[in-house]
């Protein structure tokens, strides 16, 4: 399952800023090794828009060993 942090938004003027994920990859989703690009939107009060990628690494570790018994 990933997770990653949402990004933190801010405007010089306005507090009202809000971010909008634009991507059907959600928090929680099991995903397939890769890199995955996760666009954001934040906008303000005003209409000013600004679009922004996070970018979230998908690793697999495999612990753990395989024993195989020989079978007469």
């Amino acid at each position: 399952m990933v997770h990653w942090p949402e990004p933190v938004v801010k405007d010089n003027v306005d507090l009202d800023i809000t971010a909008e994920k634009l991507s059907i990859i959600n928090q929680g989703d099991s995903l397939e090794e890769g890199t995955y690009l996760i666009p954001y939107r934040a906008t303000d009060s005003a209409g000013n828009s600004h679009t922004m990628l996070s970018e979230c690494n998908v690793t697999i570790y495999v612990q753990g060993t395989i024993v195989c018994s020989t079978i007469f």
